[in-house]
């Protein structure tokens, strides 16, 4: 931030922290819209208070060199269309390269009800590559977590720390779950979600933007392939947390009445060096209820590996620390 700061004004260097206060406290729409009315206050402020200059100019338009400079087709643009690597940097494939090299297929456009998982899953891989990222870590709530967790067991060349809040069981929901049926039917319904929120948060009037995420900014094509019948939330990957080589941390808490203790504590156990942390006091919502807790949390775990080299496919599994008691 100090960076782009200094390479702003003071303007720009003001607008910064004043857009991320308005867009934490109300949400992008108001960001754009406040943009969008001062741009307009500026153009009408200039026409009204600054003078026009009686200089004139015996310059005309440089069509040669606008031409020149709009030229997207130009010598140092490879026929793709991908930008040419700087400075040594690992240039990307082009985005139809992306999806044939991913693990499991990479396909772009998938179907609503009954994707798996792993198509899901899939969709994170698929940005990664195109960003070029060769090294993450993940971090994941609830759905979220069962994500990290399936992302770590197909990329372990990448993943160098996964960290499970309060996730889906790797087990999966059994079919018939009367909370994920009515979420799948709750689509863009702002009423039942946000009763069903609120039956979940500690403190409802910290997880107001659960609701207005999941009434606005979710898809419907994830939401029916989330939570629809056959879906992520049902798919199971137990018997693959044997051979998960990324170290693996799952975070629960003691009042959490969504995540089952039982079965969460069972994947632990499962995974060789799994590592569980338990916040007594803590709900499912725990990252929106206590952030500076669950921050710690997270930044103790992965601040660990993000140093050292990712285990890759081939090493041993067991890397990460063994499992230690909860706190």
């Amino acid at each position: 931030m100090a960076l782009m700061s200094s390479s702003m004004g003071v303007g720009g260097s003001l607008a910064l922290p004043a857009a991320a206060l308005v867009a934490q406290h109300t949400d992008w729409h108001v960001l754009s819209y406040g943009a969008a009315g001062l741009g307009v206050l500026c153009i009408a402020l200039t026409l009204l208070v600054v003078p026009e200059s009686p200089t004139r100019t015996q310059g005309t338009f440089d069509v040669l060199g606008a031409t020149g400079l709009s030229d997207a087709g130009g010598g140092d643009t490879p026929r793709h269309g991908t930008r040419r690597p700087a400075h040594g940097k690992r240039r990307l494939p082009p985005r139809s390269e992306v999806g044939r090299r991913t693990r499991h297929g990479g396909r772009r456009h998938r179907d609503g009800d009954g994707s798996p998982l792993l198509r899901i899953a899939e969709t994170v891989t698929d940005a990664c590559d195109q960003l070029g990222l060769e090294r993450f870590a993940l971090v994941g709530l609830s759905f979220g977590g069962a994500l990290s967790v399936r992302i770590a067991l197909d990329r372990p060349g990448q993943v160098f720390a996964a960290m499970a809040l309060m996730p889906w069981n790797a087990g999966g929901t059994e079919a018939g779950d009367p909370v994920i049926e009515g979420f799948h039917n709750s689509f863009r319904d702002v009423e039942a979600i946000t009763r069903a929120t609120g039956a979940i948060s500690l403190e409802p009037g910290k997880t107001t933007d659960v609701v207005r995420t999941m009434t606005s900014a979710v898809t419907e094509r994830f939401w029916r392939s989330w939570l629809g019948p056959g879906g992520g939330a049902y798919t199971s990957m137990s018997e693959e947390l044997s051979g998960i080589a990324v170290p693996v941390c799952y975070v629960i808490g003691g009042r959490d009445t969504i995540a089952p203790q039982d079965k969460l504590i069972a994947d632990v156990r499962a995974m060789p060096g799994g590592r569980l942390v338990f916040l007594p006091e803590a709900g499912h919502l725990a990252p929106y209820e206590s952030p500076e807790l669950v921050a710690r949390e997270i930044r103790e775990f992965i601040g660990r590996y993000a140093t050292t080299p990712s285990p890759g496919a081939d090493s041993a599994p067991g890397s990460s620390p063994s499992a230690r008691p909860s706190r």
